[in-house]
């Protein structure tokens, strides 16, 4: 009977232990899941902050590449302003040489319509072709 009563309370023992070792589990798993959420949020707080530094970098970045986009469109429209400015001028001198072509032939016409009625003139007489006329252009005429 010793034996029977030593195998109860062993057996008694066992379902003590057991017990407390399923407590002990049950504690320990909401100890556990509690640590390990605190360490996710410790390495998502991290993440984030990285994440926001990262998009911090990217905005200044933005920023910068928007103001050379700002100062090369200006310089665009500055070049184009200068590039008018020029085919202006062109136009301008372009008219003055057509101008100036009309005067020489009309002096040339000129002069070549005295040789023909007085031939016998001497070499060394000047020809008196009159003055000469200014372009009669609307555009101001531009000295380089």
């Amino acid at each position: 009977m010793d034996m029977h009563k030593a195998a109860e309370e062993v057996a008694r023992m066992q379902q003590e232990l057991l017990t407390e070792v399923r407590q002990e589990a049950q504690r320990a798993v909401p100890e556990s899941a509690n640590e390990q959420m605190v360490r996710m949020q410790q390495a998502t707080d991290v993440v984030s902050q990285q994440h926001e530094h990262a998009l911090a970098l990217q905005a200044e970045e933005a920023a910068r590449h928007d103001q050379q986009l700002r100062e090369l469109q200006r310089v665009a429209e500055e070049q184009r302003h200068q590039l008018g400015q020029v085919a202006q001028d062109q136009r301008a001198l372009e008219q003055q040489v057509v101008e100036s072509r009309s005067v020489v032939q009309a002096a040339f016409e000129a002069v070549d319509g005295r040789t023909m009625e007085e031939p016998e003139q001497p070499s060394t007489t000047r020809c008196n072709v009159g003055p000469v006329r200014q372009p009669s252009s609307s555009v101001p005429v531009r000295t380089v």
